[in-house]
């Protein structure tokens, strides 16, 4: 071989060997080191020291809860399990150092129930407030920091339903089945059901509700007070053996980092160390850009999300985590998750006012999720600005105190203010089931009273008539095979009267005007939009003669206003 033939192969050696190096240099080999020992924070606030005691309250009697008794059963134990306080637990009356107690009012029922039809059965929809906060007490007897845990202006909903009182499962470690929420037959058997167990339904409420200021307050103590250990061994990432020569800047960088890590872990309460986690993070930061091997990028990306949240820099560490989270495995992903948690739980603590409203902190992943569920209702509100200003206008169907009266399914008539809500200014497009079906009467004297469209015949509010009806929709029969072809019952506003029929608006109507026609006596009323299309059913059920079956036809009642729908009525008449 001439030594022409000798330099050409050596000269492909080269490039092939310089192919491959940047081939392999794209696909860096890291691996995690799980140190030995777990973190054990300690608490931001007062750190409870092994000589102190404290004293956990918890209400044993609320508006309707009562300890041991029915309702359910609250939570005792004063930490949640991940952390530990070191100062011993007083019982009964004895002063401690430190005391934190509960305190609620108990619940506030803003709609005592809400009757609804749902594929399942009739449900009722209670609504309600719950305030709560935690009392930090000092020896002394005197309130040195109070958390709001929940606002008293927060509004809550529960659904009743027909196993809502029935003993809960206990805890196993398979995968719990997802509950079913199952209603009633009858709307009757609800309310009754409700009237019965109303004290026991409103004390398992109470008992949930406090279960969860509960929850709350034992993360306000842990990351406050007490020492939170981590729930994973702390891990960090280091190159491959074979990876570190080619990189010994980096190589030095992270055993530096592990070795302070490893420092850290025996002394968290040490304040210098979140200085030197934020020059880590900014040095591991400072490797990364789009040309950084993946290996060696996803190694820099994790330190360095682990040092800003050490530090307590959570919107760098933020930033990091949404752009190399894909870098990330299924095992990896929730301790950075976690991580980050624990430490905006740390950061939210060191707040040191008085009065406290206290959030619960999020991780990174929730923090997405929850932007991401804020994006798309921006998107939606964008898409249905028309439509909300549509609401606004509609606000004024609803019944806001205005004089009237109702008279009840025996008769009885019940004078004073009435309220009655059709729509919801504020909604954007979520659907409200209980709007036009509930009539609350407010006396000069007397109690006020709520009335559902099966309990009376009809009510007056500003000389203008409701009747309770319900919507005919044939469309019912065809798409779900079920011989009744009627909505559930709601009231409606009457508009005219023949001397057979009588034409009816539906208030609640947001996308379009929808008027009813019903013949006298019946309880069912029919859409006029049903009538346009020459339904079958429709207009059977109002017996529409051929002729004017024709003239619907010819596009004569194309127009969706009172003057054209009363030119039908008197038109519909004369079928007759």
């Amino acid at each position: 071989m001439n030594k022409k033939k000798i330099k050409h192969v050596i000269l492909c050696i080269c490039f092939l060997y310089s192919g491959l190096g940047m081939t392999i240099a794209q696909k860096v080999k890291y691996k995690s080191i799980t140190l030995p020992e777990k973190l054990v924070l300690p608490g931001v606030q007062d750190y409870l020291q092994p000589t102190q005691t404290f004293a956990v309250k918890i209400p044993e009697q609320l508006e309707f809860y009562q300890k041991d008794k029915k309702g359910g059963n609250v939570m005792t134990s004063p930490m949640i399990y991940q952390a530990k306080i070191k100062a011993a637990l007083t019982q009964g009356d004895e002063l401690a150092d430190y005391t934190f107690k509960i305190a609620t009012p108990g619940i506030c029922i803003l709609d005592s129930l809400l009757p609804k039809k749902s594929s399942s059965g009739y449900l009722g929809e209670i609504n309600y407030t719950f305030p709560g906060s935690l009392e930090v007490y000092n020896k002394d007897g005197k309130v040195i920091r109070q958390y709001i845990l929940q606002d008293k202006n927060t509004m809550l909903h529960t659904t009743y339903h027909s196993a809502f009182l029935a003993p809960q499962p206990q805890p196993s470690m398979s995968i719990p089945d997802k509950p079913s929420i199952v209603g009633f037959s009858t709307e009757a058997i609800l309310l009754q059901t409700f009237r019965k167990n109303k004290n026991d339904i409103y004390a398992h409420i109470e008992t949930i509700e406090l279960n969860k200021l509960i929850e709350i307050a034992q993360e306000i103590m842990a990351f406050g007070y007490g020492s939170y250990v981590w729930p994973y061994k702390c891990t960090y990432m280091e190159l491959d053996k074979k990876a570190q020569p080619v990189y010994p800047e980096l190589t030095l960088l992270i055993k530096e980092y592990a070795q302070t890590f490893t420092a850290y872990i025996a002394d968290p309460g040490n304040e210098t160390y979140r200085t030197k986690f934020a020059e880590y993070g900014n040095a591991f930061t400072a490797l990364l850009n789009e040309q950084t091997p993946e290996g060696v990028t996803t190694c820099c990306a994790f330190n360095a999300i682990c040092c800003y949240c050490m530090a307590e820099y959570l919107p760098q560490a933020d930033s990091l985590f949404r752009k190399y989270k894909k870098f990330f495995g299924f095992f990896v992903y929730p301790r950075l998750d976690d991580f980050g948690y624990g430490y905006c739980a740390r950061q939210t603590m060191r707040n040191t006012d008085e009065v406290v409203y206290y959030t619960k902190p999020l991780s990174f992943s929730g923090r997405m999720q929850m932007e991401q569920k804020l994006q798309q209702e921006l998107e939606r509100a964008t898409r249905d600005e028309a439509y909300r200003a549509e609401l606004e206008r509609l606000d004024k169907r609803n019944i806001k105190k205005e004089e009237g009266y109702v008279i009840d399914e025996n008769g009885n008539k019940y004078e004073g203010k009435l309220d009655a809500q059709f729509t919801e200014p504020k909604a954007s497009g979520i659907v409200n089931t209980s709007l036009g079906k509930h009539v609350m009467v407010y006396p000069q004297e007397g109690k006020v009273r709520g009335f559902g469209p099966a309990k009376i015949q009809y009510f007056v509010a500003d000389n203008i008539y409701f009747f309770p009806l319900k919507e005919y929709n044939p469309g019912i029969i065809k798409a779900l095979g079920v011989l009744e072809g009627s909505m559930s019952r709601m009231f409606y506003e009457r508009i005219y009267e023949t001397e057979h029929y009588t034409l009816y608006y539906d208030r609640t109507a947001t996308t379009k005007e929808d008027y009813l026609i019903a013949k006298k006596g019946s309880e069912e009323a029919v859409s006029f939009t049903w009538i346009q299309v020459l339904n079958k059913n429709a207009l059977a059920k109002l017996e529409v003669c051929t002729a004017l079956q024709e003239r619907i036809k010819s596009k004569e009642f194309v127009k969706d206003n009172v003057d054209s729908i009363k030119s039908f009525l008197e038109a519909l008449e004369k079928c007759q």
